[in-house]
């Protein structure tokens, strides 16, 4: 069948990683109805299959107290539509935006996904060097305009040096890379993804973030 995927879940007890296939239609309508406990679910962006533009952002806040989340992403979202146009010609829009967070105390975490309309990238792959672009772009500008330094974090409180490291994880642009889905958490852990109310979630019939 041409319009099956394989999705991936972790197994509540052990963690034990799992796959499955199924139709976005028919893996919707089971997902949302199981007990939420049980939602340790990710797709599987399939090498060679088309999708759309995704970021995984994380940050430890014990070591970053200073920074804002908030403040970071729209940073990001901005450069985001600047590249989209200069590059692609596309008008970009903030309604495109899809925003899940998962934070923590102690964790600042939070998924983007751009669904531009009608439009994907070819592959994850053309996608990790469209964002490998937009690291470069933040990077460059970092020494031009002091705004762009809400962009980078520690690593850990050891270093004496300024913030070096961007949020972005740029690992995430693996071959049949698994992605956690909204209303899921990891195996063992309480934080579910969930969205945040910041921007619209067209075409996603979910429960918002009561954050």
């Amino acid at each position: 069948m041409a319009d099956v995927r394989i999705f991936s879940y972790q197994d509540h007890h052990n963690g034990q990683r799992r796959f499955l296939v199924s139709t976005y239609t028919e893996f919707w309508r089971r997902y949302k109805n199981m007990d939420a406990k049980f939602r340790h679910h990710y797709e599987v962006i399939q090498e060679g299959y088309p999708c759309h533009l995704y970021f995984d952002l994380e940050f430890s806040r014990r070591h970053n107290a200073e920074r804002n989340g908030d403040k970071m992403v729209d940073l990001l979202i901005s450069v985001i539509l600047e590249a989209l146009f200069e590059k692609y010609s596309i008008q970009g829009n903030r309604d495109w935006v899809v925003e899940l967070d998962s934070s923590t105390a102690e964790k600042f975490s939070r998924h983007l996904i751009i669904r531009i309309p009608k439009t994907a990238f070819k592959d994850n792959t053309h996608a990790g060097a469209f964002v490998s672009a937009i690291c470069s772009r933040i990077h460059s500008a970092r020494g031009r305009d002091e705004i762009f330094e809400n962009m980078f974090v520690r690593k850990d409180s050891s270093s004496a040096e300024p913030p070096c490291q961007l949020s972005i994880d740029a690992a995430v642009y693996s071959r049949n890379r698994c992605f956690r889905l909204a209303l899921s958490s990891k195996a063992g852990k309480n934080s579910v993804l969930l969205p945040t109310e910041r921007f619209k979630c067209k075409d996603m019939d979910i429960p918002r973030s009561k954050q």
